[in-house]
């Protein structure tokens, strides 16, 4: 866990794309909606932008093995989801033109000194409009709303705890752009739009680990509203409580429990369920778990007699899950992890399967 909170999985982005059985098609489908820019601009970028959420809602509720395939009957979907991020996105960047066109006169009339210092500053401005663009173009994708693209708190958030991250992320991704689009234009120049196609996976990918990252470092989940989910829950809803009831019975039994583990209890959940969680239901269950002072084990073999195997599976990946909340498995975790197996009719080798899953 602590080696997926700091270092993104760069080569993964790349063969991640091929995970998908009908992995072409789906290049090619996000080629056919490039290509149509040069007929009807604009157009196409919004399907890919919409389609590319598509792919991050999914990595991030872990709602399939792998990415959702291109619907071309979802095309109006893919459209209206990927219009307020793109928007949001061509905002930014023509604001952010206003700093270098004022600079401009400095350059050319400040001699070398004018110029190097011009070049200086307008790098440093592109690299922080970078830098800003992420969380932005992932808040108005996940919301759905041109102004919620703009919760400069929540960019500040992101980018205080993810910069290193996103400033790697846009290298590797500028290079691989490069290397793709040299082999796109061997291939008699239209495939170039094939390799472009692939980068735009490629780069679903990328902000998907960006944002993982952000979370497992204590960050804000972003709320995303029904509307802008295409997943239905994998659970039952009294099944989902029990979910939710044991990682925060794992959280309050540790020792050291981190101060605010919220954030990650949210992406656990979601993670396993599919579903939001809300901070306040979790304080809340936090309290009430505290003051009771009930033991995850006692709690589960309570319930376990109800369960199917799939769903005594999925509770252990939720005690594992908020038990390393700060990077490791806490002794007392591990404890806890330890008795839940007999419990649940599990051996310790079925235990490093069912954890393996969620690694």
């Amino acid at each position: 866990m602590s080696a997926r909170q700091n270092n993104p999985h760069y080569l993964g982005s790349c063969t991640f794309v091929f995970e998908n059985p009908n992995w072409l098609a789906n290049v090619l489908y996000t080629a056919l909606c490039l290509l149509s820019a040069s007929v009807i601009p604009i157009l196409g970028q919004l399907v890919v932008a919409g389609y590319q959420f598509e792919i991050i809602t999914a990595l991030h509720t872990r709602s399939t093995h792998t990415y959702p395939d291109f619907d071309i009957n979802r095309l109006t979907h893919y459209l209206a989801r990927g219009g307020w991020p793109f928007l949001a996105q061509l905002v930014v960047l023509v604001v952010s033109c206003v700093l270098p066109l004022a600079l401009l006169p400095v350059a050319l009339w400040g001699g070398g000194v004018g110029a190097l210092l011009a070049l200086a500053i307008s790098t440093l401005w592109s690299l922080a409009t970078g830098l800003f663009l992420t969380p932005v173009w992932l808040r108005a994708g996940f919301r759905g709303n041109f102004a919620d693209g703009f919760d400069l708190g929540f960019a500040r958030d992101f980018i205080a705890r993810t910069w290193l991250v996103l400033l790697r992320s846009s290298l590797f991704s500028i290079a691989a752009n490069l290397l793709l689009c040299c082999g796109g234009l061997l291939l008699c120049c239209i495939g170039a739009h094939f390799t472009m196609a692939f980068a735009s996976l490629m780069q679903a990918h990328l902000t998907w680990q960006a944002y993982e990252i952000y979370l497992a470092r204590g960050g804000e989940p972003i709320a995303v509203p029904a509307a802008q989910t295409t997943t239905t829950p994998r659970f039952t809803p009294r099944f989902t409580e029990h979910v939710r009831r044991v990682m925060v019975l794992t959280v309050v039994a540790a020792a050291n429990r981190p101060d605010d583990p919220i954030a990650t209890l949210q992406s656990c959940y979601a993670q396993l369920t599919g579903l939001a969680a809300e901070r306040h239901q979790l304080l809340r269950d936090l309290d009430l778990a505290a003051a009771a002072g009930t033991d995850v084990t006692t709690y589960v073999s309570g319930i376990a007699a109800a369960l199917s195997r799939k769903q005594k599976r999925t509770l252990i990946q939720a005690a594992f899950l908020a038990g390393t909340t700060d990077g490791c498995l806490q002794p007392a975790h591990l404890q806890q992890l330890q008795r839940l197996g007999p419990v649940l009719g599990f051996t310790d080798h079925d235990l490093r399967q069912i954890i393996a899953e969620v690694c």
